[in-house]
């Protein structure tokens, strides 16, 4: 793909640190090559909810990972004599971050959650307790 960008766009791709290299697989003390059971039923699906609790967890333990899934996904099956049945889904370099960058402040759940339909916000007026005619 690389090979076939040019002029501004390839500048930008190369000023953002955007190349065919992949030194994160290279440097990560450990790669988590997740796959996946061709013949399972919601097989994928069932992949991503749990790449999803990796990711959570990593998190959580303080270590840092960039999902990557490769152009070519045979080639790593090759490599590793995966049988047929199985199919790379993503490969999870894990290690602790060089990049020291702050969390962004959490959002409040009225903001990013809709109630019914988009727009209208989580947040309604509660229903009041009734008085006993008192």
């Amino acid at each position: 793909m690389y090979e076939k960008v040019s002029g501004d766009f390839r500048d930008w791709l190369l000023d953002h640190g955007l190349s065919p290299k992949k030194t994160f697989l290279e440097e990560a003390p450990l790669l988590v090559v997740v796959l996946m059971d061709r013949s399972a039923p919601y097989a994928r699906e069932s992949v991503w909810v749990a790449v999803g609790f990796i990711l959570l967890a990593l998190e959580e333990t303080g270590l840092s990972t960039l999902p990557y899934t490769p152009s070519n996904m045979r080639y790593p099956l090759e490599e590793l004599d995966v049988p047929p049945e199985y199919a790379l889904e993503v490969i999870l370099p894990i290690g602790y971050s060089e990049d020291q960058k702050q969390k962004e402040p959490k959002r409040a759940l009225e903001e990013i959650v809709h109630r019914n339909r988009w727009g209208d916000s989580l947040a309604y007026p509660r229903p009041q307790p009734k008085s006993n005619g008192k």
